[in-house]
Order: C-alpha cells, then sequence, then structure tokens
C-alpha cells in the first residue's frame, strides 16, 4: 500500500542520516518511535441511514520526525505517523461485523522541553509538551459484513494532537523518550464503493516509546 511505502521510505532516509551529518546539521535531529494507539469509541453512520456505536481493539502507531531545536527548550519537526486500529463490535449488526480503521498523518510539531535533571553521568530527564497541527494524507474504514461492505476512504482533512512526555538524553546525541498524545481528527466523511458513504469519528490516545539521534 502507498502507506507502507511512504513509511519505508522515511525509516530508510532516516537511517541513513548521521553518516551523511556534518556541520550544517548542528541543532537538527531524527526521531523513530511507536507503540499503542487507542481509538476511541463513537458513532458510525452509513448513507443508506444505518448508525450506532462502534468500539475498537487496542491498536499500533508508528512513524518518524525531522526536527530543528531552535533553542536549548524549543523545537520544532515535520512528523509523519501511520496508525491502525480493529474493530471490536457494532451497535448495530447492520454496520457491519467487522473492519479496521487507519490513518496516515503529516504533523508539524512545536515542543517546549524543561532543563530537567541529572540522573547519572552525562544523562539527563526533561520533561516535555507540545503540539502538533497537520493534514491526513488518507484515513480509511475497511469495512466487513453487514448491508454496505468495502472500503471507505478520504484525504486532506485536518487534524490537532497534543503531547506530554518525558525525554532520556542517554547522550549528548542520542535522547530516548516516552509520551502520551491525543489526537483529534474530526469525523471524516468517508466515500466508498457506488457512491456509498461512511462517517465515522477518528480520535486517538497514543502511548509512544522513541528514540532520537540529535547532529
Amino acid at each position: 500500500m502507498r502507506k507502507t511505502i511512504i513509511l519505508s521510505a522515511l525509516m530508510l532516509t532516516t537511517a541513513a542520516a548521521p553518516s551523511a551529518a556534518q556541520g550544517w546539521t548542528e541543532g537538527l535531529y531524527i526521531r523513530l518511535f511507536g507503540g499503542g494507539s487507542f481509538l476511541l469509541d463513537d458513532t458510525a453512520t452509513l448513507s443508506n441511514g444505518r448508525s450506532g456505536s462502534v468500539s475498537f481493539d487496542p491498536g499500533f502507531a508508528w512513524g518518524g520526525a525531522l526536527g530543528y531545536e531552535i533553542t536549548r527548550n524549543i523545537s520544532a519537526e515535520l512528523e509523519l505517523i501511520y496508525r491502525s486500529a480493529v474493530v471490536s463490535s457494532f451497535g448495530n449488526p447492520a454496520l457491519g461485523t467487522g473492519g479496521d480503521y487507519a490513518s496516515l498523518a503529516v504533523m508539524a510539531n512545536v515542543t517546549y522541553q524543561l532543563d530537567g535533571w541529572k540522573v547519572g553521568l552525562g544523562q539527563r530527564l526533561r520533561p516535555f509538551a507540545g503540539v502538533g497541527l497537520g493534514v491526513i494524507e488518507e484515513v480509511d474504514f475497511d469495512l466487513q459484513g453487514g448491508t454496505s461492505p468495502g472500503e471507505f476512504s478520504d484525504s486532506g482533512r485536518l487534524a490537532f494532537q497534543v503531547r506530554g512526555g518525558l525525554n532520556w538524553e542517554l547522550t549528548r546525541n542520542w535522547i530516548a523518550s516516552t509520551e502520551v498524545r491525543y489526537f483529534n481528527a474530526g469525523t471524516p466523511k468517508l466515500g466508498g464503493p457506488a457512491g456509498r458513504t461512511l462517517e465515522a469519528g477518528y480520535q486517538s490516545i497514543d502511548v509512544l516509546l522513541g528514540l532520537a539521534y540529535r547532529f
């Protein structure tokens, strides 16, 4: 799928970047991350009038970011993140018997981190908080069973997120992190087969681990 190709290219680029680093990269960093994504329960509505609640099993999220430290405490970055969760149940059986809801988003984040505390030789813990605004490159709901099975998708929708967590500066260059974030893409209207549509809210709570390399 297109999203897999894009993410794979990003992973390869970030993995190769340290070897190309010279003085001009000072202030830049790359970050890889992944973890659990918990899509919040919502209501799904088909264009044929069928409507009901939808719940999801715990899913996953992973991606990468390229950022720049504007000051010691403030940084800005461009992030690519993929999320996916499987349906656990529908409140109305006519909606379907299963499926999954996934998205690929490009986000611009601004982060503020405190100076923190030294915890060892050359190591420091630094709490951080941030916000992000971006665009859903693709969001799709693969609906199984019910009265209107098929793939429903949309793109170009605005989204925002709020983040908070802890950076652990292992060395001058390597930083481990843990964070919790809230992501909201509103209620996309997804187009499907034969002109049918599906509306379902897309909000998630993500718990992520990351590793960054600072140039």
